[in-house]
């Protein structure tokens, strides 16, 4: 995130540096959003693609 020009890093450090830490959450719970969606599509993924594995 540091030394972004921009997207959503660069939004975190703009507003972090003006402390407006309402905004800096919004970020990092949009990020997190994001994230668990794109861990929920790779474990479907996975699932799909690796159906003879043994799950444990």
């Amino acid at each position: 995130m540091f030394g972004a020009t921009s997207g959503m890093g660069y939004f975190v450090q703009y507003y972090s540096d003006f402390a407006r830490f309402d905004l800096v959450m919004v970020g990092f719970i949009f990020m997190a959003i994001i994230l668990v969606g794109i861990m929920y599509l790779f474990d479907k993924f996975k699932a799909r693609i690796l159906r003879w594995t043994i799950n444990n």
